[in-house]
């Protein structure tokens, strides 16, 4: 999913609501200053013929909403097509790849591996249902700079891949911290490339 804000400069804090998944809030981010959130972009599970809000929170404290409906079935209860252990491998591996946008801004790509199992699915082997492990929080910056915080939930894709804006500082590295619901943890830092426009 994309979400484009008219007025990004203004924008503080991002709710990604889909009314009929069992857990309804996908995404809330908090944007820092280093935070470019002109566009997000995610992956989520769908799980059913639903309403999707992005509900966003204006640094005056305005609230400004938009609602799309979306057709699509069985995304949180899907079967993952590989064994919980091959889902499993790797886990916690991150890849970044970076863009030039406008003059002074940048786009990023994290891609980040993790089988956010939510429970619901069941595994084809054993037909027991797999138990819940997704990842929760994920926190990027640039230096000591905050680009976002992200809390998530179920509704987060498997391998979730998130695209951001930011504006570089220099030559800061931009470092990913990302937690699970099992404690797992996970951290590494990205140097930035020169970009050009």
């Amino acid at each position: 999913m994309t979400i484009r804000f008219a007025e990004p400069d203004k924008v503080k804090e991002l709710y990604l609501v889909i009314d009929d998944n069992p857990s309804p809030v996908a995404a809330h981010f908090i944007f820092g200053p280093a935070a470019d959130p002109l566009a997000v972009k995610l992956r989520v599970r769908v799980n059913t013929y639903t309403n999707v809000h992005a509900v966003a929170l204006m640094q005056d404290g305005a609230l400004i909403a938009d609602a799309k409906f979306v057709k699509a079935s069985g995304g949180c209860s899907a079967p993952m097509g590989a064994s919980d252990e091959e889902a499993m491998q790797g886990m916690g591996e991150m890849r970044m790849k970076f863009f030039a946008a406008a003059p002074g801004l940048a786009e990023a790509k994290l891609m980040l591996r993790h089988p956010n199992f939510n429970g619901m699915q069941m595994n084809q082997v054993t037909r027991n249902f797999t138990p819940a492990r997704f990842l929760d929080h994920v926190v990027v910056k640039e230096g000591d700079e905050l680009v976002f915080d992200l809390s998530t939930s179920i509704s987060m894709s498997t391998d979730p891949v998130l695209s951001f804006g930011l504006r570089p500082r220099g030559d800061s590295k931009v470092s990913v911290e990302a937690h699970d619901s099992s404690n797992g943890a996970w951290r590494q830092a990205f140097d930035m490339p020169a970009l050009s426009n």
